[in-house]
C-alpha cells in the first residue's frame, strides 16, 4: 500500500517528467528549424517555402545575409522595405505566427491584389508577374505548355477581379506540310495581336478563364 510520502514523490517526479517532455518538444521544433552538418539555411528555406505556398512572392523577398540570419523585404513600388529579420535558430511554431502577420503589411490594394492571385491557381496556366523597368509597365503574364501566351498590360485588382485595358496574345498554328521539287517541309507559325478595348473591363476569375480558354 502506497504511504501519503510516497504519492508526493510521485506527483513531484511527474510534474518532472511532464516539464521535461515539454523542454524536449520545444527543443525538437527548435531542432528543426537551426542549421546542421547536413542542412544548411534551413530557416531561410522554410521562410522561402513558406512565402511560395502562400502566393506572397509578388509581395515579399526575403535574403540571406552574411550572419545566417534572414531579412524579409516588403516589395512596393520597386522598393525593396526591410520589415522583419529572423535569427538562424528559431522555434517554428513562433516563426509560423510571425510569417502569418506579413499580410498585415500589405495596403487596402495589395490585399486585393492578393486575394485575386490566390485564384489564379485554378486556371491550370503557368503565370508571373512582369515590370518593365524602362516603360513602367506591369504585365501578367500566362504561359501554356504549347508556348502560346496571354499578357495583361497595366493590371489593377479589386473586390475579386482584375481591371484593364489591353492584352497581348499569341497563338500557335498547327503545323502545315508543303512539297515541291526540293522536297517536303512542315512550317511552323504563330501569330501575336494587341487588343485595346474602347475603355478598361473588368472581369472575374471565371471570365479570365473563358479569354485563357477562347486560345
Amino acid at each position: 500500500m502506497l504511504r501519503k510520502k510516497d504519492l508526493k514523490m510521485n506527483n513531484k517526479e511527474y510534474k518532472a517528467i511532464v516539464k521535461k517532455v515539454a523542454k524536449r518538444f520545444e527543443r525538437l521544433q527548435e531542432l528543426e528549424l537551426k542549421d546542421s552538418n547536413r542542412v544548411k539555411n534551413r530557416v531561410n528555406w522554410f521562410i522561402a517555402e513558406y512565402i511560395s505556398k502562400n502566393q506572397l512572392k509578388e509581395f515579399f523577398q526575403e535574403e540571406l545575409l552574411n550572419n545566417s540570419e534572414t531579412q524579409i523585404y516588403l516589395l512596393r513600388g520597386h522598393k525593396k522595405i526591410p520589415i522583419m529579420r529572423v535569427g538562424n535558430r528559431v522555434i517554428k511554431t513562433n516563426l509560423i505566427k510571425r510569417l502569418d502577420n506579413l499580410v498585415n503589411f500589405l495596403n487596402e490594394k495589395e490585399k486585393a491584389k492578393l486575394d485575386f492571385v490566390k485564384k489564379l491557381e485554378a486556371l491550370n496556366w503557368k503565370y508571373k508577374f512582369v515590370s518593365d523597368e524602362e516603360t513602367g509597365v506591369n504585365k501578367l503574364l500566362f504561359k501554356n505548355d504549347k508556348g502560346e501566351y496571354v499578357a495583361i498590360f497595366s493590371p489593377s485588382y479589386y473586390y475579386g477581379m482584375i481591371n484593364f485595358q489591353s492584352y497581348e496574345v499569341k497563338i500557335i498554328h498547327d503545323d502545315t506540310v508543303n512539297e515541291n521539287n526540293l522536297g517536303k517541309w512542315k512550317a511552323k507559325s504563330y501569330t501575336i495581336e494587341e487588343i485595346t478595348f474602347n475603355k478598361r473591363i473588368d472581369l472575374t476569375i471565371e471570365e479570365l478563364k473563358d479569354l485563357l480558354g477562347s486560345i
